[in-house]
């Protein structure tokens, strides 16, 4: 189910149907402003960030996102989500900042959300897209589209279901 957020919390939709520009770009499953720490100036800088889910007839097979200058929406970059960890960053005592862990390379990234419920949906989020479950399922589906053994109705059909978001309890791994 999708929740909301709002002002500059995020805000979770999908977009259905489907438009060629979607298509190749992947379906948004979620956008709003973060702070997202720099890699090479430790300050936090707003970015408008959206979540995509891979598009069979993109150049990407794993979730990602792109991320923009707040106000004139300029494109600033993509950031690919592989198999990794998402933690609550603690030593910054607000609640609203976390990280994403890449397993293979170690690299991180810091993003910080306006509010607690922003940062918790893009945490729980972000966790379930970078767990090593759904990443391997996305690829074996992917890999699927590639061969022509579903087309892309199915292909769609079993994305979401793949990624669909259960409200509830959170399970969330924190870093002091």
């Amino acid at each position: 189910s999708a929740g909301a957020g709002s002002g500059a919390a995020a805000a979770m939709m999908m977009i259905s149907p489907i438009d060629s520009k979607q298509q190749q770009l992947g379906h948004v499953l979620l956008e709003g402003t973060l702070g997202k720490r720099g890699w090479l100036a430790p300050t936090f800088r707003r970015r408008y960030m959206m979540l995509h889910l891979p598009s069979p007839s993109g150049s990407r097979n794993v979730p990602y996102i792109t991320y923009y200058l707040p106000d004139s929406l300029k494109y600033r970059g993509t950031i690919e989500l592989y198999e990794g960890t998402v933690t609550l960053l603690r030593q910054y005592k607000d609640g609203r900042t976390f990280q994403i862990k890449w397993l293979q390379s170690g690299k991180s990234l810091i993003l910080r959300a306006a509010t607690l419920k922003s940062a918790r949906t893009w945490r729980r989020i972000l966790g379930l897209l970078t767990s090593v479950e759904i990443q391997s399922a996305m690829k074996e589906l992917h890999a699927k589209m590639k061969r022509f053994e579903i087309t892309l109705h199915e292909y769609e059909k079993l994305l979401f279901s793949i990624t669909s978001i259960e409200e509830g309890e959170e399970q969330e791994e924190e870093e002091e």
